[in-house]
């Protein structure tokens, strides 16, 4: 599934730098391949949490992410520390939402639905002697 688009990258970024990473005139396969590279690496992270493709509508914060993440795919060589900086962010926020710290919201507010809500959390006891009642 795909949260940003060529023109969503474009209008973040400024169409000429966009162009110029993907080497040339046009650049559309490559900028095709480094916006799928960013999805499958977001719903890599996000399957663990939450049912693959989420409902069809915007999810800002993914469009956001993928943008990032699909720059930083276009550098040949090492990004400028500002777009490092950014995709390190973004891999970060992907990891805080699929641990659920973070919550993922569409563009109207509502959270997307978390697939793994009966699976126990590390370090946190659901189950004690208090709860089972003697048992």
């Amino acid at each position: 599934m795909t949260y940003a688009t060529r023109r969503d990258l474009e209008s973040r970024f400024g169409a000429a730098e966009i162009l110029k990473l993907a080497d040339g005139a046009d650049g559309a396969a490559r900028i095709a391949a480094v916006l799928a590279d960013a999805a499958a690496e977001i719903d890599s992270r996000l399957a663990s949490a939450f049912r693959l493709p989420l409902p069809a509508g915007a999810w800002p914060m993914l469009l956001r992410i993928q943008c990032d993440l699909a720059r930083g795919l276009l550098y040949d060589d090492a990004p400028p520390d500002r777009v490092s900086a950014n995709v390190a962010a973004a891999r970060r926020q992907l990891g805080d939402v699929a641990e659920g710290s973070v919550r993922l919201v569409d563009s109207h507010g509502r959270p997307a639905a978390r697939s793994d809500a009966g699976t126990a959390t590390p370090g946190r006891r659901t189950f004690t002697q208090d709860r089972l009642g003697g048992w």
